[in-house]
């Protein structure tokens, strides 16, 4: 009966052993994600969200340049921009498009009022500012600084106008932008000339200061989450 004793209390002994030693690697498998998550992880996401960030500014030029490009070289009238995305972000932001400043001045033949196309980016992080960029008129601007000008000369500026629903979409998600040139149209010595209703006011007050002609490029611009 005592070596039987001797044997279950060897036992027990084993079985607590076992499960101490399985506790303390649980503890330090635990402590190595811990230090992990404080430590790597958000060193990656930082990385994730500068290289996103700059991913969307990088996409809003691009898409300055193909509207540009359809009335400037002619042939085809209509382009894509793809943006892939970033689900590794927790929230990467928002994309919008909708009629921004309204534009009205006289002609030599009358009157014109139109809508200016404007595309915002809101890039949002976690360990970033939050950063803005924007197109409107075909004007790209950074947090309300003009980044690149619209096209055109003093005397005859190019207008990227636009009619149509406000869309926003989250930019984590996979987005294609649509664009299609539709018309252009000159307009003569420009009189009364403003633009209201307009984040960038001072921009295009300067900007259409001293022009004498300006060409309406009229667009049709949507775009897609992927499915």
């Amino acid at each position: 009966q005592i070596k039987t004793i001797n044997c279950i209390v060897s036992s027990a002994d084993q079985a607590v052993s076992e499960i101490l030693s399985f506790i303390i690697i649980l503890g330090i498998i635990a402590l190595g994600i811990t230090v992990y998550a404080a430590a790597v992880l958000p060193e990656m996401e930082k990385s994730a969200e500068i290289e996103y960030d700059n991913q969307l500014s990088e996409s809003l030029l691009s898409l300055k340049t193909g509207i540009d490009k359809l009335w400037i070289l002619g042939g085809e009238n209509s382009g894509t921009m793809f943006l892939p995305g970033s689900e590794m972000l927790r929230k990467a932001g928002t994309i919008q498009i909708k009629e921004g400043g309204k534009l009205s001045f006289d002609h030599e033949n009358g009157s014109k009022t139109a809508s200016l196309l404007f595309v915002s980016v809101n890039s949002e992080s976690r360990n970033l500012n939050q950063n803005r960029y924007t197109l409107e008129g075909g004007a790209v601007f950074y947090d309300g600084m003009i980044f690149l000008p619209n096209s055109g000369s003093e005397n005859n500026v190019k207008i990227i106008c636009f009619t149509g629903e406000e869309q926003t979409l989250s930019a984590n998600c996979p987005i294609t932008i649509f664009y299609t040139y539709k018309s252009s149209e000159i307009f003569r010595n420009i009189t009364n000339l403003t633009v209201s209703s307009s984040e960038n006011q001072n921009y295009w007050k300067e900007r259409l200061s001293k022009i004498k002609d300006i060409t309406i490029l009229d667009y049709e611009v949507w775009m897609e989450a992927a499915s």
